[in-house]
């Protein structure tokens, strides 16, 4: 059932044959606001599989004459009560109470958790820096900005620094047998990262294993000696290549592991014919990050602001 929420707007949860119209729908608007987009329709099938989120009620579609024009989803991060959100609004259509309505309805069904739980839970969204309207909205609802993301890229025509290897290591793949100390690994690398949710081996299979687009060929692994100490995570969105997940045990960081194996996996999407280089990152990074991908020759292509609040029941 739908219902108006404004002359000639309806809003309702996405149905789950609408996976594909719903992420071009994010693409273009994406497209439209920074010039730049990298999300795909994996991506959004793959927060469908997440373990807290349900299609009927954590998502919205805001349509006119059939076309969407607004859309949010929303999923309970970790069971302490943090959730995450998304939402877009058609540049099109701005200025009409689309954002404001999709925002209502995540804080209402926050909300609920908050009143199940019985204290207050948090919502925390991410918004495009360039959408100054999005922007605003959180800003007058009571919202803090609590952190920047970046999306970095790189031309894979450009010349590239050599990938020296650090002393006594070396990288390898990991075939789709050994899931586990992928699985494992990321856990360990990411424990400590501003945001990171532990998972357990079947969620995370469960989300990412089953993406169309998995590739344990681009699944690397460096070792010292037989000792994992570092895993990279990538896959092939188009004539693009994308690193999802970077890190390196603790104990072995600042040592030139993460460019060496960086640069090793750039050399893999150029041997594949990709034409560019992508990555997600926060921006405050405790270990550094965005300065090794800036010292590769990566740069900022597009930025999200983190915008957080918390909600009682």
């Amino acid at each position: 059932m739908t219902q108006a929420i404004a002359p000639g707007y309806t809003i309702r949860p996405q149905r789950p044959d609408e996976a594909s119209s719903a992420a071009e729908f994010i693409v273009r608007v994406d497209e439209q606001l920074s010039g730049y987009s990298d999300f795909s329709e994996e991506d959004l099938r793959e927060l469908d599989r997440h373990p807290r989120f349900n299609l009927a009620t954590d998502s919205w579609i805001v349509a006119e004459a059939g076309e969407i024009v607004g859309y949010a989803r929303l999923w309970e991060e970790d069971a302490n009560g943090v959730f995450e959100s998304f939402g877009l609004v058609d540049p099109d259509h701005a200025g009409r109470g689309i954002g404001a309505e999709l925002l209502a309805r995540q804080e209402a069904r926050v909300q609920e958790s908050a009143l199940d739980k019985g204290r207050a839970v948090a919502l925390r969204s991410f918004v495009h820096a360039d959408d100054r309207r999005g922007r605003a909205l959180f800003s007058a609802a009571g919202y803090q900005m609590v952190r920047r993301l970046y999306t970095m890229t790189i031309s894979l025509a450009a010349r590239l620094p050599p990938a020296d290897a650090p002393n006594g290591i070396t990288i390898r793949t990991a075939p789709l047998d050994e899931a586990p100390l992928v699985h494992e690994l990321l856990e360990d690398v990411f424990a400590q990262h501003w945001g990171h949710v532990p998972m357990s081996f079947d969620e995370w299979g469960e989300m990412v294993l089953k993406r169309a687009d998995v590739d344990p060929t681009l699944w690397f692994i460096a070792e010292a000696g037989p000792d994992p100490v570092g895993i990279l995570v990538a896959d092939v969105e188009g004539s693009r290549g994308w690193v999802s997940d970077l890190g390196i045990r603790s104990e072995w960081r600042r040592q030139g592991i993460a460019r060496f194996m960086l640069l090793h996996c750039f050399a893999e999407f150029r041997r594949r014919g990709l034409a560019e280089a992508g990555l997600g990152v926060d921006a405050g990074n405790e270990t550094g990050a965005v300065a090794l991908y800036e010292a590769v020759g990566m740069s900022a292509r597009k930025v999200y602001e983190a915008y957080e609040k918390s909600l009682e029941a």
